[in-house]
């Protein structure tokens, strides 16, 4: 019985193991042409990926250990122009890229090796970099990635911090914001779209606001854009506002016909 039982044991485990084999994904499937190089300054340390320059191809940002960061511009079949640096104030530790101010604009955040501070810089749609700011973490942030920790639309920060042997996360408190309306003019009853962020991944007790006036008909609602309908107000301009319970958005103007 004992050796009845062994066998069927043996034989059960032919079978989990021969299944595993047989579900394993073919990895001669997976194929690269042979690499393309693009030029860089020396030792370069980190690298990042977006359109920066929205033109629908995929540029490329290097942190490098010269006190860099270089930008190259894509051309949509994998080769990449020349760069265009500019400069970070130390050793350098990780990037990431993300619209973290709600223009529409990717921008650049930088970490420094030996720093207690992520650098983020501005976007300005063309490819270039504008103003920066300075904020803390934790000692020696030697990675960073972006993310929305908290599902209210907005893009968070998190480093890895080698020294401080911990993780620091970044809390995204910029301000509610409406960044556009489509379409802009429509009757009473059109569908009208928001689009922005903070708004909250659920709508709650937030409004939404031709002038005064609450919209009624909601059909849909996330952190990010918002469908209605047009509330029955006059024709004319009317500013639209969102509000939420942490405060109510700059205002677009929408036409009714």
């Amino acid at each position: 019985m004992k050796r009845s039982l062994a066998a069927r044991g043996l034989l059960l485990l032919a079978f989990v193991l021969l299944g595993g084999l047989l579900q394993t994904p073919n990895a001669e499937a997976l194929s690269f042409s042979a690499h393309l190089d693009a030029v860089s300054e020396e030792s370069p340390a980190a690298v990042a990926v977006g359109d920066l320059n929205e033109d629908g191809k995929k540029d490329v940002v290097v942190l490098g250990f010269v006190y860099h960061a270089s930008v190259f511009l894509g051309d949509g079949t994998g080769a990449f122009g020349a760069w265009t640096n500019f400069a970070v104030a130390g050793s350098p530790g990780g990037i990431a890229l993300g619209d973290l101010n709600a223009d529409g604009h990717q921008d650049l955040v930088t970490t420094l090796r030996y720093g207690t501070y992520v650098t983020f810089w501005e976007g300005d749609g063309g490819g270039g970099l504008g103003a920066k700011a300075d904020f803390a973490v934790g000692y020696e942030p030697c990675s960073i990635a972006v993310g929305d920790f908290r599902r209210d639309g907005k893009p968070d920060l998190v480093t890895a911090n080698r020294a401080g042997a911990s993780i620091s996360v970044l809390r995204n408190t910029t301000a509610l914001k409406l960044r556009s309306l489509t379409p802009t003019r429509g009757r009473v009853g059109a569908t009208v779209t928001i689009a922005g962020w903070g708004f909250g991944p659920r709508r709650g007790t937030s409004k939404v606001f031709f002038v005064s006036r609450a919209v009624t008909r909601y059909v849909s609602w996330s952190a990010g854009k918002i469908k209605v309908k047009v509330p029955g107000v006059a024709a004319g301009a009317k500013m639209v506002r969102v509000k939420t319970a942490v405060g109510v958005g700059n205002g677009l103007a929408f036409r009714v016909l």
